[in-house]
């Protein structure tokens, strides 16, 4: 069982210990008032470190119970802990700031802390009164709050003393307060207008003495489109100039790039500046591919912006097409050196090479390296054939690629040329 003592309760001020009154031997009515009190100290229990026969602490917590002035059922009671005394058996703390919201300023109240244990409650004497002076301070939930480009409601809590006045107010044009004053703790309800541009904004709301920042976000731009794609020629063909003309709606003049995905492009962006037509429904450009297969196009209004769907476009490799071949000497001779100059179209001067088939090559190549002249239109090569023949020449751009049509050579014995 709790033990009842005497207990002792002081209040002091935040400033001075001179105005600590011990109530544990004052009658509420003869005691001080004190203003605005911040601590609490208070006799603990003589069975504060007590046993009881089952081995519990007779004294488990002190409990802090709040009165307005005469009356005899509390505002509210705190659950103190059980904080140890010092040396001189006094159990000093600062009073709990939940009470804060309990008091309105100029009214009187006393406390009163109980030691709980397993036996029960033994409450203590009423403490000195005191009052709240009716500096009222505030705070709210958050001091910020954001908006999409369409607008909404939104909310702060304001936190104060209940009997605390505040006001709520906003320079802002497209902010709207629900409330501009009250009094204690509240919500205070708030919109904002639809943003009318592409830039976002920042606004201010003023609740009490904190000023809640409002950002708003602007239009997102509209999302380019593309409806189709036409090349020039079509399909493309690698290391030829064509055309690319892109048709759609929402390309930005300005700020619009072509995005292409494919291989050797992971992905390769064609500036705004290479662009040659720039319309809101239409880029052209002129490209020249370099490598063969299948690409995915896409359109975006500046390098941050969303891109379109994609489309679909090809390129092949040019289809290579030998006119004439002329060697020299003609025929050439078996043994001895000649050259062989063949001339055509669509040649990839980076890549071309020669096959030629007959007797003892079935085929043989002469790679890129080993011819001399190399144009879209001509090719220039030494050659010294070993036997006598007749051996067809055709052309490659490139291992693996499409073979040209072939042309017929002679190659003679060497006693023939003689």
């Amino acid at each position: 069982m709790c033990t009842r003592g005497r207990w002792r309760f002081r209040l002091e001020t935040a400033l001075t210990l001179s105005m600590v009154l011990m109530a544990g031997w004052l009658s509420p009515a003869s005691a001080q008032t004190v203003v605005d009190p911040q601590f609490l100290a208070f006799g603990a229990s003589p069975d504060h470190n007590a046993l009881t026969p089952d081995s519990q602490y007779a004294v488990q917590r002190y409990e802090l119970s709040l009165f307005a002035m005469g009356a005899t059922l509390p505002l509210t009671v705190v659950d103190l802990g059980k904080p140890q005394p010092d040396v001189s058996g006094v159990i000093q703390m600062t009073l709990p700031a939940s009470l804060a919201s309990m008091w309105t300023p100029g009214t009187s109240y006393t406390v009163n802390v109980s030691a709980v244990g397993p036996g029960g409650t033994s409450p203590g004497v009423p403490s000195n009164p005191f009052s709240i002076s009716g500096q009222c301070t505030d705070s709210v939930s958050s001091t910020s709050a954001s908006f999409g480009y369409a607008g909404g409601a939104s909310s702060v809590n304001i936190v104060t003393g209940s009997g605390c006045p505040w006001s709520a107010s906003t320079p802002t044009s497209w902010l709207t307060l629900g409330s501009t004053a009250g009094t204690g703790s509240q919500v205070v309800n708030f919109t904002a207008a639809s943003n009318p541009s592409s830039s976002s904004r920042v606004g201010t709301l003023t609740i009490g003495s904190s000023t809640v920042t409002v950002t708003q976000a602007g239009i997102p731009p509209t999302v380019p489109a593309i409806g189709s794609v036409t090349t020039s020629p079509s399909p493309m063909t690698t290391g030829q100039l064509a055309t690319l003309t892109v048709n759609g709606s929402n390309f930005a003049p300005s700020t619009v790039e072509l995005v292409i995905t494919g291989p050797g492009c992971a992905p390769c962006t064609v500036p705004n500046a290479f662009l040659t037509t720039k319309t809101v429904s239409q880029v052209v450009v002129s490209i020249v591919p370099a490598n063969p297969g299948t690409y995915t196009l896409s359109v975006r209004n500046g390098a941050g912006g969303q891109a379109s769907n994609g489309q679909s476009i090809s390129v092949g490799n040019p289809i290579v097409t030998i006119t004439s071949v002329v060697t020299a000497s003609s025929p050439l001779v078996s043994g001895k050196t000649g050259t062989m100059t063949i001339n055509g179209t669509n040649f990839n001067p980076s890549t071309v090479q020669l096959l030629i088939t007959g007797p003892g090559c079935g085929p043989c190549t002469v790679p890129n390296a080993y011819l001399t002249t190399k144009t879209p239109t001509q090719i220039f090569t030494y050659s010294k054939p070993v036997l006598a023949g007749t051996y067809l020449v055709s052309v490659q751009n490139g291992p693996g690629t499409g073979t040209s049509n072939g042309v017929s050579i002679t190659v003679v014995p060497t006693t023939v040329a003689q």
